[in-house]
């Protein structure tokens, strides 16, 4: 008579959740990524960079009054960046003269 062996069962895999960038958040297009950001379940925390905050209102939202036309801004961008853990960056902003 064999002998079977009972399968453990894997315990589910935690997903973490998602730390998302975002510039260009009142664009036509970044507003609506943005709309849509917020409200996946998987998203913990967006920090948008843009010099108006988005009409979207959530707590998800980490506004950062930054213009991305100025040369600091690279320095500034990069240190929220690291401080947050952001893992995906979108970038929406656009400029036209």
């Amino acid at each position: 008579m064999a002998k079977t062996r009972k399968r453990e069962e894997a315990a589910p895999e935690k997903k973490e959740k998602l730390r998302i960038a975002l510039t260009g958040s009142v664009s036509l297009v970044g507003a609506s990524v943005l709309g849509r950001l917020v409200k996946r379940g998987d998203v913990e925390k967006i920090v948008v960079f843009d010099i108006q905050y988005p009409d979207v209102i959530s707590d998800l939202i980490e506004f950062h009054n930054i213009d991305l036309t100025s040369p600091d801004s690279v320095k500034e961008i990069a240190r929220v960046l690291s401080e947050n853990g952001v893992s995906i960056f979108l970038h929406a902003a656009f400029f036209w003269d």
